[in-house]
């Protein structure tokens, strides 16, 4: 007789397709894109979280010049519960506002958990993962659940680039609704016309109707500690200063995200690793927007004509190429927004780069920078002193912080 220290772990003996671990904006857009395009393929869905309730409050926005005309960039804009807008502006002490073209668009996490419900995407709450293999995953309650292709998307996993050195992007956010019309019309992606400290400052607006919006107060600071308290009290404060009268509180959402000086994606350190999203380091390294990568992602599947283990490491991997890449200039300015300049004076560093002509200015949003993009981009640049200039040359990886 088996003592209880023994006891074998219960085996789920129907195979699954492709079990993605993680319902966030990667492993959520991954099952329902899966639900769309090869609706033959049996896809599982695993999230630590025991239900879309406890699911934190988040917002995703991307520009429409992210996405490309293919299958997968228009399933996207036709994406249920996508918020789109026609352009959207920037606002700074000496440029003033600047209206920017094209489109705007952003996803909530509430809309996410609505669509996956409404897909009857499969999607199993509560389960922790405790070990992943190449055809199994362990849970921490001793069922194992077989499948075909494993793809781990979890911001948490072992899988997250901890040893990435750099700043901090951190935000807290607020959904409102007014007692009056807001008046905007399209998003405000960054307002910097307000006090300058812990960094680079910025508010964000996202109207969603015509009395709703979404006003976050964000830093680029050199450190992770958010008052979360403390800010939204400095939200209502600028709520105040534009003439708005709250009527209600609707929402809360808030974060703290690496702002990398070297590319976040690292090399696989476990053969049975097929990971991709913001844990994985898929992001834009100065805005931290994801969604860009998750479409390039759907995109590369489009092309994959099995759903094999094989086929998902070769688009992983290609991607990671691509990242690496693409991304050494966008960690470069990141060190040049740290490094290279005063704190209070780092918003300098983005007006400049926001009166450059449009087209560079959407290129850059989306990972896109040619060659004379970028010596536009540098030739711009705040005045130096040579104390900067030290810091910012004399960088190395292994004499900075990590972020954890």
């Amino acid at each position: 007789m088996l003592q209880a220290s023994e006891a074998r772990p219960t085996v789920n003996q129907t195979q699954t397709d492709v079990l993605i671990l993680g319902a966030g904006l990667t492993g959520g857009l991954l099952a329902l894109w899966l639900k769309t395009f090869r609706p033959q393929a049996s896809v599982r869905v695993l999230e630590t979280l025991p239900g879309p309730a406890h699911y934190p409050e988040r917002t995703w926005s991307f520009h429409g010049s992210d996405l490309e005309f293919e299958p997968t960039d228009n399933w996207i804009r036709s994406l249920p519960g996508l918020k789109s807008w026609q352009g959207y502006s920037v606002r700074f002490p000496h440029l003033g506002e600047r209206h920017f073209g094209g489109s705007y668009h952003s996803f909530s996490s509430d809309a996410l958990n609505h669509l996956l419900a409404s897909q009857k995407v499969e999607v199993r709450w509560g389960a922790t993962v405790k070990t992943v293999e190449a055809d199994h995953v362990d849970l921490t309650s001793g069922e194992k659940l077989a499948a075909s292709v494993i793809v781990d998307t979890r911001n948490n996993s072992p899988s997250n680039p901890s040893a990435i050195r750099g700043g901090f992007q951190k935000f807290v956010g607020l959904r409102l609704e007014l007692e009056q019309s807001h008046g905007l019309k399209s998003p405000v992606i960054m307002d910097a016309c307000c006090e300058q400290k812990d960094g680079y400052r910025f508010f964000y607006l996202l109207p969603t109707s015509e009395k709703e919006l979404l006003i976050e107060d964000t830093y680029y600071s050199d450190t992770s500690e958010l008052d979360v308290n403390s800010i939204c009290s400095e939200i209502r404060k600028s709520v105040s200063e534009r003439g708005w009268k709250i009527r209600k509180e609707l929402k809360i959402e808030s974060g703290v995200l690496p702002v990398p000086f070297s590319s976040p994606v690292r090399k696989s350190t476990h053969p049975n690793e097929l990971s991709f999203g913001v844990g994985a380091g898929f992001y834009h390294p100065v805005t931290a927007y994801s969604f860009a990568w998750v479409a390039r992602f759907l995109r590369a599947l489009e092309g994959v004509e099995h759903l094999s283990r094989p086929d998902f490491d070769r688009v992983l991997q290609r991607l990671k190429s691509d990242h690496k890449r693409t991304v050494w200039f966008y960690t470069f300015m990141n060190r040049m927004l740290f490094l290279a300049v005063s704190p209070t004076l780092r918003y300098q560093l983005l007006e400049k780069f926001h009166s450059l002509p449009e087209g560079l200015v959407q290129r850059f949003y989306a990972s896109k920078t040619n060659f004379l993009d970028r010596l536009q981009i540098l030739a711009t640049r705040p005045a130096l002193n040579y104390t900067q200039l030290a810091r910012f040359f004399l960088w190395a990886p292994k004499n900075h912080r990590r972020i954890e």
